[in-house]
């Protein structure tokens, strides 16, 4: 279901994606899925493969398996520092399960698979996204689907927009929601400037966005 959903949005992102007059490509693009339980956030990030050619070790231009194990603890830290939930003004204690090369889109990358935990009932949280704009790539895009029970919402973040505050609100099915995507339209914000958004049945505000039915 969540390939599904990331190859609609991929699909639209690529027909029209202008951003500040500079074409993003999807080797900029990342997504994010977030599974919220009781008392944690499961957490799957992919990250293009150009973009962290930093963890690169021997040189030859791919960040594979060997790549990852070597710079395990490096990895976790950047991690660490740059990806975080906020629950109450504390933040999730995070632990990255796993992590391995994959491929979205015909782009080679990384999945990074993290766990954030909470002492407390995850009733509510501040995703802080600040991953790749300032060291890598300015042009970054990470693409959020965030489910809770029946409960689905969405954001998309950039060095622009780098937080999002989640609330569970009324439930909506999975039929809602893909057919809200596949009614993906085209907003202009300003001269020259075209962006696909999440909309239903209107364009929302860019960097978030969410459906309820009922």
């Amino acid at each position: 279901m969540l390939f599904l959903i990331l190859l609609i949005i991929s699909f639209f992102w690529g027909v029209s994606n202008d951003r500040d007059t500079v074409y993003a490509h999807p080797l900029n693009n990342g997504y994010s899925y977030l599974n919220v339980g009781l008392n944690a956030v499961d957490y799957e990030l992919f990250v293009p493969e150009q973009s962290l050619l930093g963890f690169d070790v021997d040189g030859n231009g791919r960040v594979l398996g060997n790549d990852l194990n070597e710079r395990r603890e490096q990895l976790t830290s950047y991690l660490r520092e740059h990806v975080r939930l906020i629950q109450q003004a504390e933040p999730m204690r995070m632990t990255l399960k796993e992590m391995e090369p994959a491929e979205k889109d015909a782009v080679s990358g990384v999945t990074f698979r993290m766990r954030f935990e909470t002492d407390a009932p995850v009733s509510g949280f501040t995703i802080e996204y600040g991953l790749l704009f300032d060291d890598v790539d300015p042009l970054h895009l990470n693409f959020a689907l965030i489910e809770q029970g029946d409960d689905l919402d969405q954001a998309v973040l950039d060095r622009e927009h780098r937080t999002y505050a989640y609330a569970a609100l009324h439930p909506a099915g999975w039929g809602t929601v893909l057919w809200t995507y596949f009614k993906l339209v085209s907003c202009t914000y300003g001269p020259g400037t075209t962006i696909c958004c999440f909309c239903s049945p209107c364009c929302l505000p860019y960097g978030a966005g969410r459906t309820r039915h009922g």
